[in-house]
């Protein structure tokens, strides 16, 4: 090697050791990221109650509604809590069940407790009611199965009816189930 290249190795030499060690330095933080990323991501039930139209079932933490299947997947891979869509005091979350059915979970809080609770379906101008009664904490959780269309008739509005503490038995609309598990007729 000539005289005039070892001087310029030896000047480059901090910069590219300094490089070496700033890579080194990044893979180092990837790697222990690594499982933290992956554990986070290992959450298969929530991403599966994203999929086919069920991000419309879920919000954030926050309440925010997600736009599309991949940013509740997105969400719930990143280690987010999913909550069902809330319409005070009562959420609810569905899934298919058969050919013609769907399986609803109802939760509801803030409610009078030992009181009761309907969970209502309506095809057309007839409605179904499921009731069960709310526990000493206030809260309650129970499913109900259920069909898209009956005699005929596709489902047309759910709602539930309870009532708040301190407040007046009430009944308040929830969405129906998304068009992957209750399509529309045609």
């Amino acid at each position: 090697m000539s005289p005039v290249s070892i001087t310029r190795l030896s000047r480059r030499t901090p910069a590219i050791a300094l490089a070496l060690l700033s890579a080194l330095a990044l893979l180092s933080t990837l790697a222990l990221a690594a499982p933290t990323v992956a554990k986070a991501g290992g959450n298969s039930d929530a991403s599966a109650a994203c999929e086919d139209g069920g991000y419309a079932d879920w919000t954030d933490a926050e309440g925010n509604a997600f736009r599309n299947a991949g940013a509740c997947v997105s969400y719930a891979a990143r280690g987010g809590s999913l909550m069902p869509v809330e319409v005070d005091p009562f959420g609810v979350s569905y899934r298919a069940s058969g050919a013609n059915g769907f399986v609803a979970t109802v939760a509801g809080t803030g409610l009078e407790p030992d009181s009761s609770v309907d969970f209502i379906v309506t095809w057309g101008g007839d409605p179904f009611f499921f009731g069960n009664i709310v526990g000493a904490s206030g809260a309650i959780s129970f499913e109900v199965s259920s069909v898209c269309t009956s005699a005929g008739s596709q489902l047309t509005s759910v709602s539930a009816a309870g009532t708040p503490v301190g407040g007046d038995h009430t009944e308040y609309p929830l969405p129906l189930p998304d068009a992957s598990i209750c399509p529309p007729s045609g």
